[in-house]
């Protein structure tokens, strides 16, 4: 997308936490995400949890359908391998876990710590969702990885995490303080009525002596007020967004936290680092700079609240 549509196709109506958090780190960065700059080789990673996610939906969804263990195993593989080479992928020498292999020995772990059974019933997956603030003309979307039903608790989305580090105590915690969570907990709120939250599912990619402590579960909760403030917030920072398309500046932000632009512990690189280096604004760059040489372009705006996943049949 040239600067010209982006400008001229107004701000978005709808918000996830993809934009918000993007516009926070740096609004620069949205700008370049907005228009629809992607890698060329989307890195190891970014892919990993993708197919990791689809890996466990698969598995989950097949539970209490009469299939062998075998059966379903190789259905799941089969549902992340597909995602998994659905594009192309770039491997990192420092990152020697984020590979498929790596991913296979993880899932059969994850059986053996989890075995065949949930206590839980898993509803739905990969759910975009799209809800109306009230009293705004603006929504808050998103896609949750599944929801399941489990008794006593009632309905949670389950939120399927990976990291490359060791599982801890800290880790675990921090969980209580992600705004993503919170917005998950607020879209349950208007699909049902009384939600119980998010169940963590947290895997590590790294090998351990004892692999089965490179998993972990915890149940999320948040309070009716958190989840106001959560929507409150919202509102506020899709206005500065929103209020770009009357400045048009697109200001730097991520160069006052370096760690933004270059990566750090458990932070990626901004794929844009390279752009911020030019000294001339982005729309100017559209005559004189190759962006086909490092970068490809995203067919589709974002717009992660149109999935449509699977229904359970059970």
């Amino acid at each position: 997308m040239k600067d010209i549509e982006l400008k001229e196709g107004g701000p978005p109506d709808t918000f996830d936490n993809t934009l918000i958090t993007n516009y926070l780190k740096c609004p620069r960065q949205e700008y370049w995400f907005l228009r629809g700059l992607d890698y060329v080789r989307t890195p190891s990673y970014f892919v990993w949890g993708r197919a990791w996610g689809a890996t466990l939906n698969s598995w989950h969804h097949q539970e209490n359908q009469g299939k062998s263990k075998e059966w379903r195993e190789t259905m799941a593989l089969l549902a992340g391998g597909k995602v998994w080479n659905s594009e192309p992928v770039e491997i990192f020498d420092s990152r020697p876990n984020d590979t498929w292999d790596n991913l296979v020995s993880t899932f059969k772990y994850y059986i053996e710590a989890y075995g065949e059974t949930e206590p839980w019933q898993q509803i739905g997956d990969e759910v975009g969702f799209r809800f109306p603030i009230p009293h705004t003309l603006i929504f808050y979307g998103g896609s949750l990885d599944s929801y399941v039903e489990w008794k006593p608790y009632g309905t949670l989305e389950r939120e399927d995490k990976s990291t490359g580090s060791y599982i801890t105590p800290n880790y675990m915690a921090q969980w209580g303080s992600v705004s993503q969570i919170t917005g998950y907990t607020w879209a349950l709120q208007q699909i049902v009525e009384k939600p119980f939250g998010v169940l963590m599912n947290v895997s590590s990619k790294r090998p351990r002596k004892e692999p089965l402590l490179r998993f972990s579960r915890e149940l999320q909760t948040r309070s009716e007020w958190r989840t106001a403030e959560f929507i409150r917030e919202t509102v506020r920072i899709a206005d500065l967004i929103r209020g770009e398309w009357d400045q048009w500046e697109w200001p730097k932000w991520g160069e006052r936290n370096p760690y933004s632009c270059v990566g750090g512990p458990g932070l990626s690189p901004c794929l844009y680092k390279s752009l911020c280096l030019q000294e001339m604004p982005p729309w100017e760059l559209e005559e004189t700079y190759n962006f086909e040489e490092q970068f490809s372009w995203r067919k589709k705006k974002w717009s992660p609240w149109e999935r449509e996943g699977e229904e359970d049949g059970n």
